[in-house]
């Protein structure tokens, strides 16, 4: 039987990705990458524990050696030993970034026919759509989603891997110009430390003197349409 790898870029993804197999009674494996790399330094397998350190200095020491522990784990996969590797992806910026990523991990098996993709963004649906890229996150796609996305896995030719290897190098060259990076119609948006500022302050205005900082913060995201974790709202927050 084909040894397959599923490599998704969140937990949620994972979890509905995992059902859809069960469903069908498929017995593949499945692995998440644990960070967003849509902000901050971007984490390489040498430099993840000092992009760690500086992303969430905010983070409990507890939290931070999690995630290095997490990465350590997903940087420590051998994958020579699967004959398919499928990277999932919408078109969201976090998703989009992590192709990019596989892509250039899995550099050494681009002429060995086995890395394919599995593209949600192909089913044409409109779900959280936020307001700086107009894209669905890999996290918001059902159990069905991802059945139905199972039918239409396809291979990634090397032209292609060729072309997002280079934007994945580009990206990487220009990401100390800026923390916060989103994708929109293939281009790359960067955007500076004080872009949700408005809409946090708006928040912390009302009531300022009986604050909960996790109610303020739920409803920041939800002004934000989810575009990025709680814990960077927390950390803007403390960083002001």
């Amino acid at each position: 039987m084909e040894k397959v790898i599923h490599i998704l870029d969140n937990y949620s993804a994972e979890g509905a990705l995992r059902k859809a197999l069960e469903i069908k009674g498929v017995s593949e494996e499945t692995i998440c990458y644990p960070y967003h790399i849509y902000y901050g330094r971007i984490p390489t397998k040498s430099t993840y524990e000092a992009c760690i350190e500086e992303t969430y200095k905010y983070d409990t020491p507890s939290a931070r050696s999690s995630l290095k522990e997490a990465l350590s784990c997903f940087y420590a996969i051998d994958f020579t030993e699967f004959e398919k590797i499928v990277v999932w992806h919408s078109n969201d910026t976090q998703s989009l970034l992590f192709l990019y990523l596989m892509l250039s991990i899995l550099s050494g098996n681009k002429d060995n026919g086995i890395i394919y993709e599995a593209d949600l963004d192909k089913l044409n649906l409109s779900l959280y759509a936020n307001p700086i890229d107009q894209t669905n996150q890999t996290g918001c796609y059902t159990v069905n989603d991802f059945l139905e996305t199972l039918k239409h896995i396809s291979p990634i030719d090397n032209g292609r891997i060729v072309n997002l290897m280079s934007r994945w190098e580009n990206l990487l060259s220009i990401s100390e110009l800026s923390p916060w990076r989103f994708i929109k119609n293939g281009e790359f948006i960067m955007k500076n430390e004080d872009w949700m500022d408005e809409t946090i302050l708006e928040q912390l205005s009302k009531n300022p003197t009986r604050h909960k900082v996790y109610t303020d913060v739920f409803i920041v995201a939800y002004k934000l349409d989810n575009v990025v974790s709680h814990y960077f709202i927390i950390a803007r927050i403390m960083q002001k």
